[in-house]
């Protein structure tokens, strides 16, 4: 019998699974700097590999 894997996770309650051949990497959550008077759907901004990247709730 031949077995596919998945990575299995869940966000907010949600579970997701997708086949590992399509994961590239898995890493922590980043830290999140708020920035005043942003607009509420965003969370803050992420430094990614040294981009900053503007995150969403």
């Amino acid at each position: 019998m031949d077995y596919k894997k998945y990575l299995h996770f869940k966000v907010e309650g949600i579970s997701f699974a997708i086949p590992v051949e399509s994961v590239q990497e898995i890493m922590p959550v980043p830290e999140i700097t708020s920035i005043p008077n942003l607009d509420k759907q965003y969370a803050g901004v992420v430094n990614f590999r040294g981009n900053t990247i503007l995150s969403g709730i």
